[in-house]
Parts: C-alpha cells; structure tokens; sequence
C-alpha cells in the first residue's frame, strides 16, 4: 500500500489515527512517539508526504 497524498482526504480522526498506524508501520515510527494531539498530528503527516 502506497500512501501519496493524506491531506487531500477528509477523514475522522479514527480513520486518520489507522492511516498514520499503517505507514507509520511502513516508514518504521512507532506509535508511541505520535502523540495524540492535533499539532503532532499534524507533523507526522507531513513526514509522510
């Protein structure tokens, strides 16, 4: 599974924890070091884009 572009899809914040757990799985970043707030969300995001 190939993630290209996250932002342009409007999601809940479930889903959108789910997205960030499947490449976070893909790029090696735990879990653990997202935190749950929306500015860390936010970053990691970007770090996969």
């Amino acid at each position: 599974m190939r993630i290209t572009c996250i932002k342009d899809v409007d999601i809940a914040k479930d889903s959108h924890y789910r997205l960030l757990e499947e490449a976070s799985t893909m790029i090696h970043v735990s879990l653990a070091d997202i935190s749950s707030t929306e500015r860390t969300n936010l970053k990691a995001t970007k770090m996969l884009l």
